[in-house]
């Protein structure tokens, strides 16, 4: 037997094996191309307007322009043919070359796909033009399968001609423009039969990434579309088609301001511009909004939010100085995130910018909060008592710390502190907890989740012995979510407008929005922390109007210093609610509303809130915290009662001492040290805080935290509600 021949017989065995695989491959692959058709370029202008819809999924807050609506063609020989090369040398260099597929690049996008990574990548104009307009932007193999089959068809049966101009003639631009002709309208106010090489590679550049290269948004935007219009100038010098000398001689092109044609105004516009935000994060783009014909289902209830709006619209100024205050609101589901409703502004096709989300005013003393929690995760009881005495200047410092009122009211505890937030003694109980620690409860709680250490959201936010008076900005959605997290027993929600998307196409749901929590805190400590917040709003509390909704309710005021910024943020077991208020001069910054009935005092926002919390929650069960824990109360040494005192049996008459009003143990300094013999209690007594000048409804007035640009504070200060 001839041993050669044996040693061939496993090599010609895998040789069959491949040529068998190829073949199979190459019959499948006719097999696939055979049954899968060419589809009409004309569907491409059926796209559909996407819908957004309140929280019933039924009732429509607006309709987004679908992606024919702007949309004019040019015929291929109307196309400048630097504009054909331009296009050519950003996307597809060899595109006049390729059988309308790159080798390649699909195999690097198929590689990926098997690894579990993005399908995407790879793509020639052909492929582009398939994808975008015949086909899903879903980045999977079947996808990215039938549009190769689909591409290498239409390369085969029409022409370089024809297929580059149906691409020009509908991909995206940017600025709501489809196809070369309105895009050439929209960035340089001429036909796209007068561009010119400069103008040309600009739009061949921002095809890539419409959103991000428009000049006009900003700085970054501008030095991003640079360098890709570079990119597209050095490929045309490289394939031959632009004289290196005349490259050398260009300048970035200028390009006109963005004006929107049509914007949704009123108060939804902001609604909107949150919600196409939140899909911008989950890889949902404008551009798929525009032609895709998407279902957006929203948190939104449209009662709610016409709810909000109308407290908002009866009780803001609506004379003098008064009237320009900006208010920013929002409402949120503790233990879910779900946001029910928002006010962003007036109307956002005068004023797009959204006081709700992007609004910074100075938070005051609705910081006092995060101390609270603070202290209740070190073990400290809310029953602790801290001096109030003023002025008070903390070790270390030159900085002077006064009351609201300049007055001291002896040993406080927490609640009585934060009903009437008594600045002298958070600052005292702030160095106790470590300012450290307070800012981290804040981030804890929902301030600036995100953003962990470096808090951007939230400007001005250290750890500073003053962060318990507000010296941060933060927005109302923020603080309005941070205290859901309190309310929520810990669990903080990250906010959420997106309920569900389904597809236009093909009614697929794309995406699901839910609660998304993250335990901030334990449920004693949010339940000790609530039961001190309930003290603000509790009569001589200086947020006692809320008690006007009829059930158990929990918040707190602030102001900033020289009244600079107005809030109120209250919670019940169903919604947390903020109110802020500030008045910018023309260049944005905040002014003084000393002398401004209802907005010095800071009763404005608790009439706002009140008015609101009680249209939401009517016909709404009555729910009840839960009972504080006690966290810490073994520790809190408190003084015995009096002893009993034998009175003469001559005497009838009966003495009955009149109740004080309290929200906690006065003198508690630490627990007994040994004996029999109690501690004598410390200078202060009970104290009482009386309601100030404010709203009718009886709330508290709200004097400013005395806190400067800095966040030290400043010299007099005076405390906030």
């Amino acid at each position: 037997m001839d041993t050669r021949r044996r040693r061939r017989l496993p090599w010609k065995g895998t040789l069959l094996t491949l040529l068998a695989m190829t073949l199979l491959a190459v019959g499948l692959a006719g097999l696939a191309y055979s049954m899968v058709d060419i589809p009409s370029p004309n569907e491409m202008a059926n796209a559909q307007a996407s819908v957004v819809y309140y929280a019933d999924g039924k009732t429509e807050m607006t309709r987004i322009s679908g992606a024919g609506s702007n949309r004019e063609s040019v015929p291929i020989e109307k196309i400048p043919t630097v504009m054909r090369y331009a296009v050519m040398s950003a996307e597809d260099r060899d595109f006049l070359e390729n059988p309308g597929i790159s080798i390649t690049g699909l195999g690097r996008a198929v590689w990926g796909a098997i690894r579990g990574e993005n399908a995407g990548g790879g793509s020639t104009i052909t492929q582009q033009y398939v994808k975008n307009y015949f086909l899903t932007s879903d980045q999977t193999l079947t996808r990215k399968g039938k549009e190769i089959i689909i591409a290498v068809k239409i390369d085969r049966e029409q022409s370089k001609d024809e297929i580059l101009a149906n691409y020009l003639n509908t991909i995206y631009y940017g600025r709501n423009a489809y196809g070369i002709q309105m895009a050439s309208k929209a960035y340089f106010g001429k036909d796209a039969t007068a561009l010119d090489v400069p103008q040309s590679a600009f739009l061949a550049a921002v095809i890539n990434e419409p959103s991000a290269l428009d000049p006009n948004t900003g700085p970054a935007a501008k030095t991003k579309a640079t360098a890709r219009w570079n990119y597209v100038l050095d490929g045309m010098v490289d394939k031959g088609w632009l004289k290196p000398a005349d490259r050398a001689a260009m300048q970035f092109p200028a390009t006109l301001p963005y004006k929107p044609a049509s914007v949704l105004g009123g108060t939804d516009g902001y609604l909107v511009d949150v919600v196409k935000a939140e899909l911008a994060e989950r890889g949902i783009k404008d551009e798929d909004i525009q032609r895709n014909g998407l279902r957006i289902t929203t948190t939104i209830e449209q009662a709610t939010q016409n709810q909000l709006v109308k407290a908002v619209n009866d009780n803001r100024p609506t004379q003098g100085r008064a009237a320009g205050v900006k208010i920013g609101s929002v409402a949120i589901k503790p233990d879910d995130g779900a946001i029910l409703a928002l006010y962003g502004g007036a109307d956002f096709a005068k004023e797009p910018f959204n006081y709700a989300t992007q609004g910074h005013m100075q938070a005051g003393s609705t910081m006092k909060a995060f101390a609270t929690l603070a202290g209740l995760q070190q073990g400290l009881s809310t029953r602790e008592s801290y001096d109030s005495s003023t002025p008070y200047r903390p070790p270390g410092t030159t900085d002077t710390i006064n009351n609201w009122d300049f007055a001291s009211h002896g040993r406080v505890t927490v609640p009585q502190m934060l009903a009437g937030s008594i600045n002298t003694a958070f600052v005292r109980m702030n160095e106790r907890v470590g300012p450290e620690n307070t800012m981290k409860a804040a981030i804890a709680a929902g301030i600036s989740p995100a953003d962990g250490d470096a808090p951007a959201n939230s400007p001005g936010l250290e750890a500073n012995v003053a962060n318990v008076l507000g010296s941060a900005a933060v927005r109302p959605i923020d603080l309005a979510n941070a205290y859901a997290t309190i309310g929520g027993e810990g669990q903080r929600a990250k906010p959420y407008i997106v309920k569900q998307v389904v597809s236009g196409i093909d009614n697929r749901v794309l995406f699901e929005g839910g609660p998304e929590l993250t335990k901030a805190f334990d449920k004693d400590v949010a339940a000790d922390a609530t039961d001190a917040l309930r003290a603000v709003t509790r009569y001589g509390g200086t947020g006692s109007g809320a008690s006007a909704v009829g059930r158990p309710v929990a918040g707190k005021t602030g102001t900033s210093n020289e009244s600079k910024s107005a809030w109120f943020v209250g919670y019940t077991p169903q919604v947390s609610i903020s109110v802020g208020m500030y008045l910018p001069d023309a260049n944005g910054t905040p002014q003084s509303m000393n002398g401004l009935y209802g907005l010095e005092s800071g009763s404005l926002p608790v009439d706002v809130w009140v008015q609101f919390a009680r249209a939401y929650l009517q016909n709404k069960p009555i729910e009840q915290f839960p009972p504080r824990a006690g966290i810490g109360d073994d520790k809190v040494w408190t003084p015995p009662p009096p002893p009993t005192t034998t009175r003469p049996t001559t005497s009838t008459t009966t003495t009955t001492d009149a109740p004080t009003e309290s929200t906690g143990p006065t003198d508690s300094t630490g627990p007994t040290t040994g004996g029999t013999t109690p501690r004598p209690p410390r200078p202060g007594g009970t104290v009482t805080i009386q309601p100030r000048a404010g709203g009718a409804d009886g709330s508290g007035g709200d004097g400013g935290d005395g806190v400067g640009p800095a966040g030290l504070p400043t010299d007099p200060g005076t405390g906030s509600g």
